[in-house]
């Protein structure tokens, strides 16, 4: 109880009685992370009007047209549609594409989305 600890601050020295004095260094990923965690729902909530969730895709206006095309949950959310509404008849009013053709669409964008994804990774932590 004689010893006494200092209080945990960024960027100052830390007295550990048990170890040597460090300085407390923040996590270098913090202020990444918080930006990634205030762009996401960006990215994420326009793809549910693009993608067809709340609104016909068929009835999207024409300048939205090129996003709702570019946007991966677009093809996730018909391939469902084709699958829950196979052999109905409204199948032909409610699915844009085959099943099939939505799959490789969407492995398409995942390859493409992995390998930019990758490139900007490994050129980001070469040039640290």
């Amino acid at each position: 109880m004689g010893h006494s600890r200092n209080v945990l601050r960024t960027n100052e020295w830390v007295r550990d009685p048990d170890a040597r004095q460090t300085p407390h260094v923040p996590a270098e990923g913090t202020a990444r992370q918080r930006t990634a965690q205030q762009v996401f729902p960006m990215l994420l909530f326009p793809q549910f009007f693009l993608a067809g969730i709340f609104n016909p895709i068929k009835v999207l206006p024409v300048f939205l047209v090129p996003l709702s095309l570019a946007s991966p949950m677009r093809y996730a959310v018909d391939l469902l549609r084709g699958i829950a509404y196979a052999g109905q008849p409204e199948y032909d009013r409610v699915v844009l594409l085959a099943p099939l053709t939505n799959l490789a669409v969407m492995v398409g964008m995942f390859g493409l989305f992995m390998a930019v994804g990758t490139a900007l990774f490994v050129r980001q932590e070469t040039n640290r």
